[in-house]
């Protein structure tokens, strides 16, 4: 006989059922996924050559007894990844000419440097190492299908022939073993590597000659990147990070709130951005001014990023451990009951009006395709916020608005039958 008690019971186990059985991508802004590689080994450098397939550099450093390096290759988007290379070389870097045809960077230690190339889309690599490679290759840039730099800790070489052949570019003063230059170019001519001792240095003649800046006295710099010709960022040790709008001339520290080393920037754009280093990730959504941590891991450090979109992208780190984040980092669809509403509801956003971060919430009666966009004052839409099947239920979203202008918005939930549209304000 079902008593009143069980009937409860009963409720109470379908309920969890069915919350439980979302999606884990829409529990949280982050998707923490293991490739395989082992847990002792750094992923090194993750990045995509699409939406679908990609590739990690990764190694297991136990020197002087061992060194393994291992290059991971996903098809389905980053969720699970297969070995396709092994040696006793840490992998650092790649640059794909097209879908098929890309090289591979690393070394051993300080003592040489390795390269690689597959013509098959990573699933055989073969080895192109030039003669005598000074230097480990940290970082592999090209400026076109000819032109391109190949970093390490001696400094920086140049190819003009598609990475055939190799020359010196740059030679660095007292390199230190083991240290990660990174570049970035901003054009076929202008470009920057990163380095120790409060130096960057900077080329306007495509590596022919190379001039040092200081930044500070002491910060070693882990990576450079750059929204435009006039604007960039350089990210180091001890929690530093640092900005100029004048080509590099002139340098202004940023406050993120952390004292940890930093090994990995990425500018989406002008505003939104994301640094990744010792325990954990933070992001900005006004050109550096203020930073929020969106991820914290107290036991691992992250070395480095790729971003396919605004809201799509990956970030690696050590012990295996490979982030990917479909919501731009930030807090995504989130059930919040799994009990069948009795009507479709869209609720005004709150807080509004807002700074630049507000919630919405609604309700689903039917399992079906759903979509809740924002639009601007003239009707064009700026943003999809939900764009996917979903069960009945109750949800909430939260949307960032840093990278849009102060106005009068409007967002509009729809299913096929049901379709509600509210008003929110941005101040800024």
């Amino acid at each position: 006989m079902m008593t009143k008690k069980n009937l409860n019971l009963v409720r109470i186990f379908t309920y969890s059922v069915l919350f439980f059985s979302f999606p884990f991508t829409a529990l949280t802004q982050w998707i923490e996924i293991s490739t395989g590689a082992g847990p002792s080994f750094y992923l090194n450098r993750v990045m995509m050559i699409n939406s679908s397939t990609g590739f990690i550099g990764s190694s297991e450093y136990n020197f002087p007894d061992q060194t393994l390096g291992k290059i991971l290759r996903t098809t389905n988007g980053g969720l699970n990844w297969n070995v396709v290379h092994s040696d006793s070389i840490e992998y650092f870097d790649f640059h794909f000419f097209n879908s098929n045809t890309g090289i591979a960077g690393g070394g051993y230690y300080s003592f040489y440097g390795k390269m690689l190339k597959t013509t098959n889309a990573g699933l055989n690599w073969q080895d192109i190492t030039p003669i005598h490679l000074p230097t480990n290759i940290h970082d592999l840039k090209f400026i076109d299908e000819n032109t391109g730099f190949a970093s390490g800790y001696h400094g920086a070489l140049k190819t003009t022939n598609g990475g055939m052949n190799w020359f010196e570019s740059i030679l660095l003063e007292s390199p230190v073993a083991g240290f990660r230059c990174r570049m970035h170019f901003v054009n076929a001519d202008i470009g920057f590597l990163t380095y120790k001792s409060g130096l960057i240095y900077k080329t306007t003649n495509s590596g022919s000659q190379w001039t040092s800046i200081r930044v500070d006295q002491s910060s070693s710099f882990r990576e450079v990147d750059f929204t435009d010709q006039n604007t960039g960022f350089i990210v180091g040790d001890s929690g530093k990070v640092y900005k100029t709008t004048n080509q590099g001339l002139n340098w202004v520290s940023l406050n993120v709130g952390t004292n940890s080393g930093f090994y990995s920037i990425e500018m989406l754009n002008s505003n939104t951005g994301f640094i990744a280093g010792e325990f954990g990730v933070h992001k900005t959504t006004n050109a550096g001014l203020n930073w929020s941590a969106v991820y914290n891991n107290n036991q691992k450090t992250f070395l480095s990023s790729y971003f396919l979109n605004d809201t799509t992208g990956f970030i690696s780190g050590s012990g295996d451990l490979l982030l990917k984040t479909n919501s731009g980092g930030v807090q995504g669809l989130e059930p919040l009951s799994s009990e069948v509403p009795r009507s479709y509801t869209l609720s005004q956003n709150y807080p509004n009006p807002f700074n630049p971060v507000t919630n919405i919430n609604f309700s689903i009666v039917e399992s079906g395709f759903v979509n809740l966009s924002v639009f601007d004052a003239l009707g064009r839409e700026i943003r999809k916020l939900v764009n996917e099947e979903l069960r009945p239920g109750s949800y909430n979203i939260t949307f960032d608005a840093g990278t849009i202008p102060s106005g009068i918005y409007f967002y509009r939930l729809s299913n096929g039958t049901f379709s509600d549209t509210k008003k929110m304000m941005l101040v800024k």
